[in-house]
């Protein structure tokens, strides 16, 4: 199903009471949600039907989003981050596993490629004991313009209940129409909200200090899932935006796109990148963790369980890719950073990606 944005709506916010008594407590107004452990999950099920949803976004609208972000906006946009009060609850049972699938990386066409010079990583030994094993470092800054990490960049948006604007993190990726970039549903519709689609929708891959190094990406659809979007389902906190050309040409011919993969087993060794803005990271700096899978989680009880790695990313990381055989013009998108706990700062979550990401990111590569 889908829906077009009218921006100049004003909508009544109501508190949502959901069916599975979860409890929203707002930090200072943004969307920095904290969770009490014993009040997020729902009573347990094996595998809520979840379906792709999308909004369409006008292009007088998107275009006038680009005007909107100006650099002080960027720097003044409020990371989200998603944590939860108290630990984990591993699933009840082990998550099946579909037919996998996957497709490579892609190269810029408008670019020349020159190998990145970020650090290598040495083996690291895998744990599910807390604290997980990692290792993070600042990506070089001169490597964000480089393929594959001119993937990788800044989202923002705003929430037009509140008028507030946010940043997140996100990744383009391998898709039929060149032009769709993979991240979380929590940074492109509200959860449990049915139809509050984020306004002013950008993508700024390369960003670097405020600026846009390799232009501002304009939205005209966003995608989610109904298990996020109505359910508020963690385990179905998808997102995907499609993009505008720009200048004449698609994201993928002008950034590169890393591959996807789904139904893969867990026992990976992922990167994670992206831009985490609280304390002690600025927001100003692409950010790389490389951990091995730890563990699982089942925030609400629903199929297939989470995961977790060592990482200890903060709030505007929410999004940016887990990448597998990442290496020179290598990766593979098989997860995001999504959300934490408190009683583990060093550890990050995101959602399996399975049958439900594919279902997702299928229909907005096909738009």
């Amino acid at each position: 199903m889908k829906g077009t944005f009218k921006p100049k709506i004003l909508l009544l916010l109501v508190a949502v009471v959901m069916q599975v008594s979860a409890v929203l407590i707002p930090l200072s107004g943004s969307l920095s949600h904290s969770y009490a452990a014993s009040s997020k999950r729902s009573a347990a099920r094996s595998h809520s039907k979840s379906v792709p949803s999308s909004v369409t976004i006008p292009s007088n609208v998107a275009e006038a989003a680009r005007a909107y972000w100006t650099p002080a906006r960027m720097k003044a946009a409020i990371p989200v981050n998603i944590t939860f009060h108290g630990k984990p609850t591993p699933p009840k049972q082990p998550t099946s596993i579909g037919k996998p699938g996957s497709a490579p990386p892609v190269a810029p066409k408008h670019r020349s490629i020159q190998t990145p010079t970020g650090k290598g990583t040495a083996p690291i030994k895998p744990s599910a004991t807390y604290p997980f094993p990692y290792n993070r470092f600042a990506v070089p800054t001169s490597d964000y313009t480089q393929f594959p990490y001119s993937t990788i960049g800044k989202v923002f948006f705003t929430d037009s209940l509140t008028g507030s604007n946010f940043v997140c993190s996100g990744t383009a990726v391998t898709s039929t129409n060149s032009s769709v970039v993979d991240t979380v549903g929590h940074c492109v519709i509200q959860r449990a909200s049915g139809n509050n689609w984020y306004t002013n929708w950008i993508f700024c891959p390369g960003y670097l200090d405020g600026h846009c190094q390799l232009g501002e990406w304009t939205a005209r659809q966003l995608w989610s899932s109904t298990g996020w979007f109505n359910n508020g389902d963690f385990e179905y906190d998808y997102g995907e935006a499609v993009m505008n050309t720009n200048n004449g040409s698609t994201l993928v011919d002008a950034v590169g796109a890393e591959g996807w993969a789904y139904n893969h087993p867990r026992d990976q060794f992922f990167h994670a990148l992206g831009y985490p803005a609280e304390a002690p990271f600025n927001g100003e700096r692409m950010i790389e963790c490389d951990a091995p899978y730890a563990t699982d989680d089942s925030p609400n009880g629903v199929s297939p369980a989470a995961m977790g790695i060592g990482c200890d990313m903060t709030g505007g990381s929410s999004g940016g890719g887990w990448l597998i055989q990442f290496g020179s013009a290598r990766g593979m998108v098989n997860g995001h950073n999504d959300y934490k706990y408190d009683s583990q700062p060093l550890a990050m979550y995101s959602p399996y990606y399975g049958d439900d990401w594919f279902a997702v990111f299928n229909s907005a590569q096909q738009s």
